[in-house]
């Protein structure tokens, strides 16, 4: 996607205004880049909190559930050797990271989303793009 961006950006320039303009380009794509890596990753702390309060929120030892997740895994870690009281610990860990890794997807699952409505609402710009010539550039060689 660069090298079509590039090639449209650069197409119609030569001589000065070709390193100018290259300048630029990469100057833009590095501080978009920068901005989009920020905001992705401030989305993505937002909806891993928010799908983890959403998920906490059916965890309880009341819930049949959870609490015949949590004996399953306390009985494979008893299996496994480990005493009573550092089963039911293992336990607990399990169940939080498996919280975790269900949470990090949902996120994940979002944002992927919003990248590709994103995208969907760039794709229509296309079509104002232009096929300029060599040489067709708008500033002149006296400006300078």
């Amino acid at each position: 996607m660069m090298v079509a961006t590039m090639t449209a950006t650069l197409a119609g320039l030569t001589g000065n205004d070709l390193g100018d303009g290259s300048g630029l380009f990469n100057m833009t794509r590095q501080l978009g880049g920068t901005i989009g890596i920020a905001l992705i990753s401030t989305i993505l702390s937002q909806r891993m909190q928010f799908h983890n309060t959403m998920i906490a929120e059916h965890i309880s030892i009341y819930n049949p559930e959870t609490l015949s997740r949590f004996n399953m895994f306390q009985h494979f870690f008893m299996s496994q050797g480990s005493p009573f009281g550092v089963a039911r610990d293992k336990a607990l860990t399990a169940m939080s990271q498996t919280i975790l890794g269900q949470t990090t997807i949902m996120s994940f699952n979002d944002l992927f989303l919003l990248i590709g409505v994103a995208f969907a609402l760039i794709l229509p710009f296309i079509l104002f793009l232009r096929d300029p010539k060599p040489g067709d550039s708008k500033i002149q060689a006296s400006m300078h």
